[in-house]
């Protein structure tokens, strides 16, 4: 249901926007498979800033 609602949301607010229309068409034929690989390379890319938040850059 959530998705939904953020799709809605996304839809009315850059629904107009090629960004959006590409993004739609690119990601229309994703199975779940691939929101899983997605989703898995997203959290290991939050819990790598995640885990570097305190650090500076010239560490």
């Amino acid at each position: 249901m959530a998705e939904q609602k953020y799709s809605k949301e996304a839809q009315r607010k850059w629904g107009n926007t090629d960004a959006y229309k590409q993004s739609v068409s690119k990601t229309a034929n994703y199975g779940k498979a691939d929101w899983d690989i997605i989703n898995e390379k997203a959290s290991l890319i939050n819990s790598k800033l995640a885990n570097n938040i305190d650090k500076r850059v010239d560490d």
